[in-house]
């Protein structure tokens, strides 16, 4: 019957037990307060009302029953109506009303359960639990509580309550598939194999197996998955092999099969199977692994057997040629191969890849770095194979030592593999050199770009970084994995509002974006935030980014509230049951613990210097900010605080007007975390534990998390879990220099603590056993700087402790830290920039002689000449400057020749009939071209012209014929250049004009192909349309114009007129002053109809003549620029299909090529332009046709009608002025006496 009536209207499982129980007359407990027939009645629609969320429907049948004075207590109407409360947002009175109810009737298990959804609903969940168990003492068989129950208990992972609550369900419900699943799924999870077993296998007795679906082949699935468990493998396979047609999922099928079959030790039959598996995925990695421990191909990495060896390499050769396109068996191979056995296949490999156009091929090689052999071996390849490569394919296109021509691309590729080479090797110039020369050959290739940005990351210059990654974004705005590169890149660079605006790109317009970013759970920009944010000295922002990370987290541990019912109706419990186990181990992910770490540290930050933690304009004025930047903040945050207020009251303006149903939805929003609450805590430490006490209960296996706990409790006296930290670190990486920091603290604290804390003595002593052997920490420390004395990372630890036990030995401590030879290791730029800032830090090594510190960046600075932590801000700006000036002077030279060369460019008619005219085109005198191609600007005019059209930047006198006034221009030109640059400036341009010139007559007559842009073309066409309506709209307005002031002239002469007549005809003057009056009104609206029909024309001809005109010249370049690219790609296809080759092929090939992708890039821009100016043309016409055209009615409407008050106010909305006709009065005549 429940089945059922979810079928027919299905409920939230909560709610549908309160509604099963009351509306369908089940029999629960007695109320110690029964309702009468007509209350009772009055209650079930407040249930159905709740169910359908009708709210305040709902609130009103409870006002019903509450106003009767003899139920105005009555407690299950009372935590009803507190239950709709709680929905509409109204949760401290609803609260309230529920506890008075559950006063008032503590006797219902009706009060009890809404109880325990209140607090469920607070995430309460133990206390959710106790008023579920009270409720179940009143009523013992309600199946809602039940189930309620054991997803609470579910939930708090109280495993052995819920196989009691599930077998109470079991018993309850025993022909419901759900009660048996759920009762086999608490089984499993307790790890009571056998029963659970038992259950599993009599349901499946049950089922038809003609019935079968993907439910039930997942349920065979789980029952599977509970065999291996059990360790009963043998049946486990048995099972999977009787039940394989009705198991849809084919890959887990065979994956079960390979994984039992090798426990089993039938190695042979698993190897099939995995042949299987690679059929369907050639480049799984786990499957060729798996393909070696059958056939027993496994070696030892210091196992040298060169028959082991040679079946592997057999296994992946014969793998080669049934997958040629797979990467997975020549990554693999190159793994295990000796190194003098690699070299040609990487070689043959790489070339391969080359020509492929293959990015990832450098991920291909980089396993030979992990090898010192192979990587000696790879290196000395590269540095003598890879050049010669280069310079072969630069001189001839070809690899050496080959004949066939390759295509251009495989030099770029080149470019591109040994710029990610030299830069895994920290190479940095060498890196620079290679993918300069790749942007050389092509501009336009956005991977160059981010190698670029990469290169300069590496080598620690992030301000040039983000700068080429915002390049490679403007290449490819679309891309989502670019734009977020580009935000990274930007806020690891702390430009944080340029990274937020990158970000808020794709994004739904009208949402704020960083309350976007926080509902999607954008956890990798919000951790780069709260990076930026820390560097920054906003402690505040920072903290309130990590708060967000940890909410995320708590989301989703909640969020699998939702999945404890729904997986088991649906069935899918293998999902199910990886999902529980993710859940417990949820904090372990790498963003929950990057999020805790940099919270960690701005705590401890707080703690140390509580000074520094204020936010605004307090902390800007302690960290030396000018007055002007002062006010600056200042305003903005007088701007943030008025946008917060008025936010706040639309919020409680749309909350009133909202439906039912919107409140229901606003409410479940969190309150938003204060920053300046969190900056300005008084207890930091212990806000910290927040973060720190996940990563240690969950055995986190990143050891800073157990350094920064240290430090947590050495500042809370916690000495026996400071020890846990320093065992658990030490565990993970015996040897980090850190530990050594945190093992000196703790003895000293120990030795300063001896009396107090005797406990702590004897727990240290049994697990730090070499406490008792340091007898003297100094001397302690100067044994782990002898034995790490080539080490920065430990040199820098052993000045740590040298300046903590003696500050008097700071100058020692200094000399220690900032020692740097060759001969060291981990001499890297990160590592130097953290001894400087370590140096920097008063707590750690006092006030260091700047002179020390000024001269340690100099040392650095010549190590590391392109990080920008070794640089003052000053000289950093000066440099980035200089780069960027460097690199964009070639460009801006190109743009100046570019200007010049469009200045020459004339115009030319011609009919398609009458083709002398090319022909005395082609006869002028060229003007002198700078660059080896000229862009024509060539455009179609209607269906038989074409016309060579000057950019507006020309002056008219540059329009005419060309033998005038352009050919002065000319000679000025050409008297500035030598003989060689004029002879090849007219070469160039007579090249380039035949070429455009035949393209066009080749399309007209119908003897090439055209690129076509369908989408472009028919907005082009739609826009020449609608040029020509406005174009008649504008003709006709000023038709208009001109027919009406006649009329109103006219109707002036006859108001004068008519006014003569009245001195001369006394007996009917005021006959004739009422119709001059009349005409004078008439004639005055009329002035003011024209001015308002003035100023509709001089709008829509602004909006014909140069607005849309000048989207139509964008057109006409467009258009130019596509017949420029068509016809160098059809000179670059006929050069690519000549049978018989010149000598110097490749050289017109690779010209070919360049003009060919020049051409295209600037054909692609223009069409870019084209489509951005036509969507800012729609919108600015929209605006101002819209104002126009309501001036238009007003004004017309207002004159017809004889109002002039409204044609007044019309003409003032637009603030046009009229000249007022002299001579027109506003008084009424006198009347004629009779």
């Amino acid at each position: 019957m429940r089945e059922i009536f979810h079928s027919i209207c299905p409920l939230s499982d909560s709610a549908a037990g309160l509604f099963y129980c009351v509306v369908l007359n089940m029999s629960p407990p007695m109320s110690s307060q029964p309702l009468p027939p007509k209350e009772h009645a009055l209650f079930k629609r407040i249930v159905k009302c709740y169910e359908q969320k009708q709210f305040r429907n709902g609130l009103k049948f409870a006002k019903q029953i509450l106003s009767n004075p003899n139920f105005a207590e009555h407690g299950e109407t009372l935590s009803m109506k507190g239950l709709i409360l709680n929905c509409i947002g109204k949760k401290e009175e609803a609260l309230e009303l529920v506890k008075k109810g559950l006063r008032n009737d503590v006797r219902s298990h009706v009060c009890w359960h809404v109880y325990g959804l209140m607090q469920r609903s607070e995430r309460k969940y133990d206390e959710a639990i106790k008023a579920f168990r009270n409720a179940l003492k009143i009523d013992k068989e309600n199946i809602q509580i039940l189930r309620d129950l054991s997803m609470l208990q579910l939930q708090m992972r109280d495993l052995e309550g819920f196989k009691e609550t599930r077998y109470h369900l079991f018993k309850l419900r025993p022909t419901q598939r759900v009660s048996w699943i759920g009762f086999a799924l608490s089984l499993h999870l307790t790890e009571d194999y056998e029963l659970a077993i038992r259950v599993l296998e009599d349901f499946r007795k049950t089922q038809n197996i003609e019935t079968y679906d993907i439910e039930s082949s997942e349920f065979l699935l789980y029952q599977n998955m509970v065999y291996r468990e059990a360790g009963k493998f043998e049946i486990a396979l048995y099972h999977l092999e009787s039940n394989k047609d009705h198991i849809y999922d084919r890959r887990s099928y065979l994956e079960l099969k390979g994984e039992l079959l090798m426990k089993l030790g039938r190695n042979l039959e698993a190897s099939h199977v995995y042949h299987q598996l690679l059929a369907r995925n050639e480049d799984n990695l786990d499957y060729y692994n798996l393909l070696e421990e059958c056939l027993n191909l496994k070696t030892g990495d210091d196992v040298q057997d060169i028959d082991a060896v040679r079946r592997r390499l057999y296994l992946y050769d014969e793998m080669i040629k049934c997958y040629p396109n797979a990467l997975a068996p020549h990554r693999l191979s190159l793994s295990f191969l000796p190194a003098h056995m690699i070299v040609p296949r990487i070689e043959v490999l790489l070339k391969k890849l080359l020509r492929k156009g293959s990015s990832p091929a450098f991920a291909v090689f980089r396993i030979m770095y992990r090898d010192s052999n192979k990587a000696y071996i790879y290196m000395a390849l590269t540095v003598r194979n890879y050049r010669s490569y280069v310079d072969s394919l630069e001189k001839c296109s070809r690899f050496p030592e080959e004949t066939a021509v390759e295509a251009p691309c495989t030099l770029l590729w080149l470019y591109y593999y040994l710029a990610l080479h030299f830069d895994y090797l920290n190479n940095v110039d060498s890196a620079l050199m290679y993918v300069n020369k790749g942007i050389e050959h092509t501009p336009t290739l956005v991977e160059l770009y981010m190698v670029k940005a990469r290169i300069y990351k590496h080598a620690g210059n992030m301000l040039e970084a983000a700068h080429w990654i915002e390049e490679a974004q403007s290449l490819d705005t679309a891309d989502r994995y670019i734009n977020s590169k580009c935000a990274k890149y930007m806020l690891q660079a702390g430009r944080i509002e340029d990274g937020i605006f990158m970000c808020s790109k794709f994004i739904r317009e009208g949402l704020s974006s960083v309350e976007s970013f926080s509902e999607m759970q954008y956890m990798w920009f919000e951790i780069e935030c709260a990076r930026a944010y820390r560097k920054a000295g906003q402690y505040g922002e920072s903290l309130k980014k990590c708060h967000e990370v940890e909410r995320h987290f708590s989301d989703i541990i909640d969020d699998q509230y939702d999945f404890h019912n729904y997986c088991i109706r649906r069935v899918t419990i293998c999902s199910y049951i990886q999902l529980l186990r993710l859940e417990d181990c949820l904090r372990e992910h790498r963003f929950f613990f990057r999020a805790a770490k940099c919270a960690l540290k701005v705590y401890l930050s707080i703690y140390d210097s509580p000074s520094d933690s204020g936010t605004g304009i307090d902390n800007a004025a302690q960290n030396g900010a000018s007055s002007r930047e002062l006010r600056k903040l200042h305003r903005k945050q007088k701007k943030q605080a008025a946008k917060a207020e008025q936010q706040r009251l639309n919020k409680v303006k749309s909350n009133i007007k909202s439906k039912q149903d919107g409140i229901a939805d606003d409410c479940k929003r969190q309150s938003q975390i204060s920053a300046e609450k969190l900056a300005s805590t008084s207890q930091p430490l212990e806000d910290a534990l927040v973060f720190l006490r996940p990563l240690i209960q969950l055995n986190c296996t990143y050891p800073q998390a157990y350094f920064l706990g240290f430090e947590v409790y050495y500042r809370k006296n916690k000495p026996l879990l400071m020890l846990l930290c320093i065992k658990r670190a030490e565990r993970i990486d015996p040897d980090n220099a850190q530990l050594h920091v945190c093992k000196v603290k703790y003895l000293k604290y120990l030795q300063d603590n001896q009396s107090s804390i005797d406990v702590v003595h004897e727990v240290t002593g049994e697990v730090f056993p070499e406490r008792d052997a340091v007898l003297d920490l100094s001397d302690y420390n100067a044994q782990y700087l002898q034995a790490h004395h080539n080490s920065i990372r430990h040199r820098l630890a052993v000045a740590e402790v040298m300046y903590f036990l003696n500050r008097e030995k700071q100058a020692e401590a200094v000399e220690v830290a900032i020692k740097v030879e060759n001969s060291m290791q981990d001499v890297t730029w990160k590592v130097c920039r953290k001894v400087l800032h370590r140096l920097s830090n008063r707590a750690l090594f006092g006030v260091v002689d700047p002179t020390i510190i000024e001269n340690y960046k100099i040392a650095c600075r010549k190590r590391f000449p392109h990080a920008a932590a070794f640089f003052d801000q000053s000289s950093l700006s000066s440099t980035l400057l200089a780069n960027h000036v460097s690199s964009s002077s070639d460009h801006d030279n190109t743009s100046d020749v570019n200007d010049v060369v469009e200045g020459f460019k004339l115009m030319m008619l011609a009919d398609e009939k009458d083709l002398d005219g090319y022909d005395s085109f082609l006869n002028r005198s060229p003007p002198p071209s700078l660059e080896t191609s000229t862009s024509r600007q060539l455009q179609m005019v209607g269906s038989d012209r074409l016309m060579v059209v000057p950019p507006e930047s020309i002056p008219d006198e540059t329009s005419a014929a060309y033998g005038t006034s352009a050919g002065i221009g000319v000679e000025r030109q050409l008297s500035t250049m030598g003989a060689q640059e004029k002879l090849e400036a007219i070469k160039s341009w007579g090249c380039s004009t035949y070429k455009v010139v035949r393209q066009a007559l080749a399309e007209k007559m119908g003897k090439s192909a055209r690129t076509v842009d369908s989408g472009v073309e028919a907005k082009i066409d739609s826009l020449r349309s609608l040029q020509h309506q406005y174009s008649q709209l504008l003709a006709l307005s000023r038709t208009l114009l001109g027919q009406l002031r006649p009329v109103q002239q006219t109707q002036m002469k006859l108001a004068d007129q008519f006014a003569t007549l009245a001195d001369i005809e006394p007996h009917i003057r005021t006959d004739y002053l009422n119709n001059a009056q009349l005409l004078r009104e008439f004639a005055a609206n009329g002035e003011k109809l024209l001015a308002a029909l003035k100023f509709f024309s001089s709008n829509v001809n602004t909006l014909c003549n140069t607005t849309i005109e000048d989207t139509m010249l964008t057109v006409r370049h467009f258009e130019m620029a596509r017949l420029e690219y068509d016809a160098y790609r059809n000179d670059l296809e006929e050069l690519k299909q000549m049978t018989v080759r010149p000598l110097d092929f490749a050289s017109k090939l690779l010209e070919a090529e360049q003009q060919y992708a020049k051409h295209q890039a600037k054909y692609e821009q223009l069409r870019s332009d084209v489509e951005i100016k036509m969507q800012l043309l729609a919108e600015n016409k929209v605006k101002v046709m819209k104002k126009q055209l309501l001036l238009f009615q007003n004004t017309v409407a207002a004159y017809f009608c004889g109002n002039r008050e409204a044609l007044e106010m019309g003409l003032k909305q637009f603030s046009i002025a009229t000249v007022r006709t002299a001579g027109f009065p506003t008084t009424t005549p006198p009347q004629q006496p009779q």
